[in-house]
This record gives C-alpha cells, sequence and structure tokens, in this order.
C-alpha cells in the first residue's frame, strides 16, 4: 500500500478517533498515477464506528480530492447483495452503468449482508461524473451496441457524439481510438487463471 501511494496510483484516505486509531479507510485506485478516471476501493469501517456516517464522509473526502486533482470521473462496484454498497454509491450521487453477472467468486458475506449467500453475486458499476463542464467527445461503437451505449452515456449525462459508421474493414474510418490492456495471471488451485482489465 505504500509503495501505491508513493508512487501516485493509489490516493488513500483514513478517519482516526482523538486516540489516533484507525476508524475508517477508503481509496482511489488509479492505473497510472495521472489516470483521469479512477476507481473508489478498499472501505473498510471499523464496527464500533458503522451506522455513523464515516463511509460517505470518507467518500465525499476522495471526490473531492479527485476534482481538486481534475479527474475526469470516478467509478466503483457494489455486490448486488450487499444494499449498503449500493446506497452508499447512490448517496454520492452515482449512477449505474453497467451490471457484471456472476462477476463476484462465491463468497460468505454473512457478516455485512445478515444473509448466507455462497452463490456467484452480481455486480452493479456505479459512475460519478466530477465536472460540470464535460467536454464533448466523440465515441466509435459497434452499430449493433449502438442504441444501448447511447442509453448509457445520456443516462450518466455525458457529452458524446457517435462517430460515422464504417463501411470498410475495421480500421477505415474509426478516427483516433486508445486502449489499455493489462493481463494479471493468478494461480488458483494449481490452475492459471487469465484476468484482463
Amino acid at each position: 500500500l505504500k509503495t501505491l501511494v508513493m508512487d501516485g496510483r493509489l490516493i488513500s484516505a483514513v478517519a482516526v478517533d482523538s486516540t489516533g486509531e484507525f476508524c475508517a479507510h477508503a481509496a482511489i485506485s488509479l492505473n497510472e498515477p495521472n489516470s483521469p478516471i479512477g476507481e473508489l476501493v478498499s472501505l473498510a469501517v471499523h464496527p464500533q464506528y458503522r451506522k455513523s456516517g464515516l463511509a460517505k464522509r470518507i467518500h465525499l473526502y476522495l471526490v473531492k480530492e479527485a476534482r481538486k486533482r481534475k479527474m475526469q470521473g470516478l467509478f466503483a462496484e457494489a455486490v448486488t447483495i450487499h444494499p449498503y454498497s449500493q446506497r452508499l454509491c447512490l448517496d454520492l450521487l452515482g449512477k449505474e452503468s453497467a451490471v457484471m453477472v456472476g462477476y463476484i467468486p462465491p463468497s460468505t458475506f454473512r457478516k455485512i449482508s445478515g444473509r448466507s449467500d455462497t452463490k456467484r453475486q452480481m455486480a452493479i458499476v456505479y459512475f460519478f461524473v466530477l465536472s460540470k463542464k464535460e467536454k464533448k467527445k466523440t465515441v466509435f461503437a459497434p452499430s449493433q451496441h449502438a442504441p444501448m451505449v447511447k442509453q448509457i452515456y445520456s443516462h450518466l449525462n455525458l457529452n458524446r457524439v457517435f462517430g460515422r459508421k464504417t463501411t470498410g474493414t475495421i480500421d477505415v474510418l474509426c478516427g483516433n481510438t486508445a486502449f489499455d490492456l493489462k493481463i494479471k495471471r493468478i494461480l488458483m488451485m494449481e490452475t492459471p487463471c487469465v484476468f484482463s482489465s
């Protein structure tokens, strides 16, 4: 964690009580130190301080910090079985932008949800627009997905113009495009799995 913070890939925030004990932690994870988009991660609140509003206050601090750094947006994932994380995202004015079906492996969420379901969980992705003066940007969506993508951008109040459809090969008339791909290898039960983001 110290290395991530020092490298600028993690903006970490903690709440401490009058004795200096940690009460809560949350962070913004960045792919690169100057990434325009970050992910809200690592929320933990000491049981003694739950229902005190600390989770919301520490996230409001992080949103303010992201705006100060002129970031364009933040996103967070909320497990569908955990209504508290969903409420927090909505309280912070996050908007649902995606559902990832079966994304979370089977886990027991008894401690945070009061239930003991162990099925694979869906995750809802929430997006937080940070700038009130969102610049117009051109996007190129596959024609079969364009109506859905337009609805998502409209729902998020993002100013997007859709580029012309291509008539030739896939790289003709596509305009400037940038993407980032990272592959992480994880060994699980002696079987390598590849996850990409």
